[in-house]
């Protein structure tokens, strides 16, 4: 009995391969989104350790100085964390195309296997027809013989 080849295969191994590729682009990514989000949040803790010191040198005497010192410093820590964000915003942006081309990629890939499956369900009944057709000519010729 001959074995059913489907003529996409190699496209079906394509896709199946880029799929495989996209996830692992879409791990790095999610990764990286993490990363930045960590990195948000032990600013928002730095900033908030800065501004209770803040808040403790103004109970206490100190110089104008240290009070500068202390604004720009949070100031600062401000600015840090506006950037973190639009790090953050960009890698969720990245998250989100590669979820997209992930998505469309594994559609593409069911496409070919449904495809894959309708070829197989069609050659299996030309195959049951052929076989049916040797019977019925071995049922013929038996039965001419006799």
């Amino acid at each position: 009995m001959p074995r059913f080849k489907y003529r996409l295969q190699g496209v079906l191994n394509i896709k199946k391969q880029f799929e495989s590729q996209t996830r692992m682009e879409f791990a790095v990514a999610a990764g990286e989104l993490r990363e930045q989000e960590e990195k948000l949040s032990a600013l928002r803790k730095r900033r908030a350790s800065c501004l209770e010191e803040a808040r403790e040198m103004r109970s206490r005497s100190v110089t104008a100085r240290e009070l500068r010192d202390s604004d720009n410093a949070l100031k600062i820590m401000d600015e840090m964390i506006e950037n973190q964000l639009l790090n953050v915003k960009r890698a969720e942006d990245k998250v989100a195309r590669v979820r997209q081309k992930l998505q469309d990629i594994m559609m593409e890939r069911k496409t070919y296997e449904k495809l894959r499956e309708k070829a197989f369900r069609e050659w299996q009944k030309e195959e049951e027809a052929e076989e049916h057709r040797q019977v019925d000519e071995l049922t013929s010729y038996t039965h001419s013989k006799n």
